[in-house]
């Protein structure tokens, strides 16, 4: 019984000394409706070494009683710059009473002809999560992801 325990102290020890090399700090957040953005670059203090990325949480607008998190994620600079392009076309399109969809490999757009907001989906690889967004918190997270450089 106190090998087992020993053992696992130990286990945890390791896990804690090899996970604390790295520090993550967010550089620019913002909540625009249901979406909580974050910029943020996470150090790697061993290697010398920095991820940047921008992450777009959401609650997966499908469910409303329980806990179904989901998230669009950028860590490079061009996939960052397309997807804000992508809004910027979509923006006058709200509420032209047509259906309109942008599927691209790291998330999913699209304008409905139901519809004054445009929806926001997950990675498809990953499902059909996503969340609604109106005209006017669209126009604040395009301007929030414009001041965005990842990697600067």
């Amino acid at each position: 019984m106190k090998k087992l325990v020993l053992k696992s102290l130990l286990a945890i020890l390791c896990t804690v000394i090899m996970s604390a090399q790295k520090k993550t700090m967010d550089v620019s957040s913002i909540k625009i409706g249901q979406i909580s953005g974050k910029y943020s670059k996470v150090v790697d203090l061993e290697k010398n070494d920095t991820l940047s990325y921008v992450y777009l949480g959401f609650q997966n607008f499908k469910y409303r009683t329980i806990s179904d998190t989901r998230s669009v994620f950028f860590a490079k600079q061009e996939d960052l710059k397309s997807f804000v392009d992508d809004l910027k076309v979509a923006l006058p399109e709200i509420g032209s009473k047509q259906n309109i969809d942008w599927k691209r490999q790291l998330y999913g757009i699209s304008v409905f002809d139901f519809s004054n907001n445009l929806y926001l989906f997950e990675r498809p690889s990953k499902g059909d999560g996503h969340t609604i967004i109106s005209k006017k918190e669209l126009e604040k997270l395009i301007s929030w992801l414009e001041t965005i450089q990842i990697g600067k």
